[in-house]
């Protein structure tokens, strides 16, 4: 929870239940829940299909690769390890 002014910032979860997926799903919302985006190819080209098709592929497991690591780290792990 953040309120304007100094001070503002409070957890409304213990640090130990949020996850850096949690922060970032909170602060980087983006179109389809995709972290990459790119132009759709034209249609009329094979090649570009194919890419579009083959690169969306690798583009969502690594968006599924970075989540799950995210998902792994509490801000509470952050926290001991800056101590």
């Amino acid at each position: 929870e953040i309120r304007r002014g100094v001070g503002g910032a409070y957890l409304k979860r213990p640090a130990e239940d949020i996850t850096l997926l949690d922060v970032y799903r909170a602060v980087d919302v983006s179109e389809n829940e995709e972290l990459f985006n790119f132009h759709q190819p034209v249609i009329a080209c094979p090649i570009g299909q194919a890419m579009d098709t083959r690169l969306r592929h690798e583009l969502k497991e690594a968006q599924a690769a970075l989540e799950n690591h995210l998902k792994q780290v509490t801000i509470q792990q952050l926290l001991t390890e800056a101590e």
